[in-house]
């Protein structure tokens, strides 16, 4: 991946920088970011933790974190691992991993897993319910937001375990499993 690509796509700097221009902001700004940004290591990253980007795509999140904490005095950052649900409504050129793996494992095509990359899949729904949860509490406060939320499901998976599960195992409208 180029990383001057990354960083154009990943770092809202126009938004930013036009909410940033009028002279009282009353915009909460909720910026979705990965837990790529973290090293991996270990299980179950704290807020707190220190980043540490495993790829270029992590170093871009980072540097989208960093901006918006530095220009934005109204901002949530939720740093979500793979988000799943069901096909969008709009297309993406991109497959998304459990669509990917949805797709190819029927066709009885032959692939490789990564076994020792783990994530927390979370239900787009899910995702959702945290975005409204932090608009409604910002609405109703009317006060200064600066929030940075880990948002991963229950499930630490591999990328293999996430291809042996069955698509039934993942229902559409259960969010309280992978």
């Amino acid at each position: 991946m180029d990383p001057a690509a990354a960083v154009s796509v990943n770092v809202p700097s126009s938004l930013v920088n036009w909410l940033s221009s009028f002279e009282e902001s009353s915009s909460l700004l909720i910026h979705l970011s990965t837990d790529q940004v973290y090293e991996g290591v270990k299980s179950f990253y704290k807020e707190d933790d220190e980043t540490a980007h495993v790829n270029v795509y992590g170093k871009s999140k980072v540097a989208a974190e960093q901006f918006i904490t530095e220009k934005c005095s109204n901002l949530a950052i939720l740093r979500s691992s793979i988000i799943f649900g069901p096909q969008t409504i709009s297309p993406v050129p991109k497959s998304l991993p459990i669509q990917w793996i949805d797709g190819v494992l029927p066709k009885g095509n032959t692939s490789e897993f990564f076994h020792d990359e783990f994530r927390c899949p979370v239900y787009v729904k899910d995702v959702v319910a945290v975005i409204l949860a932090l608009s409604k509490r910002w609405i109703s406060d009317s006060k200064q937001t600066k929030v940075l939320l880990n948002v991963g499901g229950p499930d630490r998976v591999s990328r293999l375990q996430m291809a042996e599960a069955k698509p039934s195992q993942r229902p559409e409208d259960n969010s309280n499993h992978y």
